[in-house]
């Protein structure tokens, strides 16, 4: 058989080659055939030859070795054209649509939604704003696009004699979807037609600033335009709140679109936008939008039996197809109830109509496709099991999980990428681009200039290999996708440094390229690169300033130091200095002070001296007087006793000469001596002559010259404060020991009461003695 390299098993006529099987061959080279294609014809359906030649096709294409099968047909039949039982049409020239929405140009096939397309032109014909909602799956898209739109451009009467809006064939229609960039979205549409590449730019920066700018651009837009209206279709507006991360963004978007239908004057402006029911809900953030969608809405429902029997029948027959008899009705029954059903009916249906038998679709073929349930998942794996090398399925699995938005308490959702997103670092742009192709030839990606998509949502919710890729790594995924979005900031703000990650976000993305849970793209490649830069520069950035910090702080600890201890040393040289200072001062004083005080000491004992020799004269005139007496009492110390004791009336009673007494005083001072006035008994007992004897017992006196000392201080205890000169006068003293003998016979002498025991004599020594003591010590100061 020639080479037919574009040949794949659903251009194959399966009916046309079993029939040419049954004709050609018999059993036993059946048999060998079975053999041939590892099958085991025992197993193979039950029943005649035919019966076993459908199993044969059908296994093998089941199995993907139908073209193997044809091989081996040729061999054994060389002279049978079998490169001609291919299918007469391409799947171009297909009734259905799989997963594909209807758009605009298949409104020859959309049936089935004539009452709603109607409803919807009748609403547009009173009112400028129209939302469309319903359930994913619902045929909404399909419904404007296919149904409402030409509706509106055909300007011919509906069902029920609905008239369209008079002048709405003339109508301009822009039909976009809000992608992560609304307003771009939006103004790339309406400048569509315009000379200036900056047209879609200005556009953009107006509606930003001020929201009436897209109510004046539609009004400036239709003066050169025969027009009156200009309709606007926001299709999956639900991208406005699952793609479009900005807040802002979202607002100036809504607010453009409200006041564009809701001028005061009439609105030139006729929108409809297209919404998932479970995104309702976002709408409530904006009040014009709020308003409007409690009485400006269309809830698309399912389909009625006959509705839906319209719709498979009759796309079928305006191409020349028909069903095997009974089949609709099973296909009814299995779509019964099912939400969200109508693109996996849809998808059956094509993929029955590639296993029809001429211009029949079987039910032979509606089982071979999997059914309603099973069609989505069994062309999808058949697709990446048969189709794809190992290398092309890993670039699959990439593309449809980059192809997936994970929902955040609803649904996950299709998503739009740029064509440049779906390969990852290092893979060949040619192989992306060859796996691309062949999931948009099997419907099951949609492809277009910059960007593909999911075919439909259905796809991402039946094929369980998908679901299971999702669910094994939703955090992972959820990740990826924040770096995704992030890397195209940073890419459409010319790759500016304040967008690239730092800190935690960072190191999540590393922490999960480390666990293999996110594969990178070359610009998300980049984009962690220039992020892992950026943060060691800064970090080399931030160790120089701490090194810097760290190298001034030694230097002021330094210098500090050098001034503490500077400051130190100036304080200890000044308290020096002070200290010695003082000293001086106060040496000085001191010096002066103790010079007066001994002038004055040296004239007082000058004064004593001779003050002293006077009283001498007088006590020995009466030593004189008294000595007979003693003399004649033996000299016993009774007799000194009673000498003491008469002359006890001289101490009471004679004067004695004024002794002065300096007074201490500055240095310089002039004050003269204070005079004290000694009794006789202090002058007999206490000032004798140098070296003297008394005269009545020859006892030997010694003089004590007297002199001045410092009393007291200026420190510590406060109660010995201040410190002062005090000047003893020079006296005599007893230079013999006095016995307690001696010393009781005294006091037995001197007191009323007698004393003659030692006890007695230290008792009252103890006592009189201080008390004389403390007399001459109070008279000499």
């Amino acid at each position: 058989m020639p080479e037919t390299p574009e040949l794949t098993p659903d251009q194959i006529d399966r009916g046309r080659l079993r029939e040419a099987i049954v004709d050609l061959f018999n059993e036993n080279e059946l048999r060998t055939l079975t053999f041939d294609l590892g099958f085991d014809y025992e197993n193979l359906a039950p029943g005649g030859k035919a019966d076993k030649a459908r199993e044969l096709v059908g296994a093998s294409f089941r199995n993907g070795r139908l073209l193997h099968l044809l091989q081996l047909c040729h061999k054994e039949r060389p002279h049978i054209p079998w490169e001609s039982f291919t299918k007469t049409t391409r799947d171009t020239d297909a009734p259905f649509k799989g997963l594909r929405y209807f758009d605009e140009s298949d409104a020859s096939l959309f049936f089935g939604r004539e009452r709603m397309t109607a409803g919807l032109v009748r609403h547009l014909g009173r009112y400028p704003f129209l939302a469309v909602i319903g359930a994913s799956g619902s045929g909404k898209s399909s419904l404007v696009r296919a149904g409402l739109i030409p509706a509106l451009r055909r300007g011919e009467p509906l069902e029920g004699g609905t008239e369209p809006p008079a002048g709405s064939e003339n109508w301009p229609v822009h039909v976009i979807t809000p992608t992560a960039q609304p307003l771009e979205s939006l103004a790339t549409s309406l400048t569509r037609s315009s000379e200036s590449v900056t047209a879609a730019a200005t556009l953009m920066d107006d509606m930003a600033k001020d929201s009436r700018s897209l109510h004046l651009y539609v009004r400036r837009l239709l003066d050169t335009n025969p027009a009156d209206k200009l309709l606007l279709v926001v299709d999956q507006f639900e991208e406005l709140f699952t793609l479009c991360r900005s807040e802002e963004l979202r607002e100036q978007f809504v607010e453009n679109l409200m006041t564009a239908v809701s001028a005061n004057s009439p609105s030139p402006t006729i929108l409809a936008i297209v919404m998932r029911a479970d995104f309702y809900h976002h709408c409530a953030a904006f009040p014009n939008l709020r308003t409007a969608l409690e009485t400006q809405q269309k809830f698309i429902g399912a389909m009625s039996n006959p509705e839906l029997r319209r719709a498979i029948e009759q796309p079928a027959k305006s191409r020349g197809y028909k069903f095997e008899k009974g089949l609709i009705g099973l296909m009814l029954q299995d779509v019964a109830n099912e939400p969200g059903a109508l693109p996996l009916l849809s998808h059956a249906l094509l993929e029955t109509w590639k296993r029809r038998e001429n211009d029949t679709l079987t039910y032979e073929g509606y089982q071979e496709a999997g059914g309603v349930a099973g069609a989505v998942a069994k062309t999808a794996d058949t697709i990446y099991e048969q189709r794809l090398s190992l290398v092309e399925q890993e670039i699959a699995r990439n593309i449809f999980m980059r192809l997936t938005e994970l929902g955040e308490g609803t649904q996950d959702n299709r998503r739009r990428a740029r064509l440049e997103e779906l390969g990852t670092q290092g893979e060949d742009g040619d192989a992306v681009a060859e796996v691309l192709k062949k999931l948009a030839d099997a419907r099951l990606v949609i492809t277009r200039r910059r960007s593909a998509e999911v075919a439909h949502e259905a796809l991402i919710r039946n094929w369980p290999r998908l679901k299971e890729w999702l669910n094994e790594n939703r955090e992972g995924l959820r990740l990826h996708r924040r770096l995704t979005n992030a890397t195209f900031e940073w890419d459409q703000h010319e790759r500016d440094a304040s967008y690239l990650y730092r800190g935690s976000r960072l190191t999540q993305i590393q922490e999960g390229l480390q666990h293999g849970i996110i594969s990178l793209n070359d610009l998300e490649t980049a984009f962690v690169e220039a992020s892992e830069t950026a943060v060691r520069v800064e970090e080399n950035r931030e160790a120089a300033q701490r090194q810097e910090q760290l190298l001034q702080a030694q230097r002021l600890t330094r210098l500090q130091r050098i001034i503490y201890i500077s400051v130190i040393i100036f304080l200890l040289l000044a308290a020096t200095g002070t200290l010695i200072y003082t000293n001086q001062q106060s040496s000085i004083r001191s010096n002066a002070t103790l010079v007066a005080f001994e002038a004055n000491a040296r004239a007082t004992e000058r004064s004593i001296s001779t003050e002293a020799a006077k009283v001498l004269e007088i006590v020995q005139s009466q030593s004189d007087l008294r000595r007979a007496t003693i003399e004649a009492m033996d000299g016993s110390i009774a007799t000194i006793v009673a000498e003491t004791v008469a002359a006890r009336p001289v101490r009471q009673t004679t004067p004695i000469p004024t002794v002065s007494t300096p007074t201490p005083t500055e240095p310089g001072s002039t004050s003269e001596p204070t005079p004290i006035t000694p009794t006789v008994t202090e002058t007999a007992v206490s000032i004798q002559p140098v070296s003297t004897r008394r005269g009545i017992d020859k006892m030997r006196m010694m003089y004590i010259p007297g002199g001045t000392f410092i009393m007291g201080t200026d420190g510590e205890p406060v109660d010995a404060n201040p410190a002062h000169p005090v000047i003893v006068a020079p006296f005599f003293m007893d230079a013999t020991e006095v016995t307690v003998e001696q010393f009781a016979k005294f006091l037995t002498a001197i007191e009323s009461d007698a004393c003659f025991d030692v006890e007695c004599a230290k008792t009252a020594r103890d006592t009189t003695f201080t008390h004389l003591l403390q007399t001459n010590i109070s008279t000499q100061n």
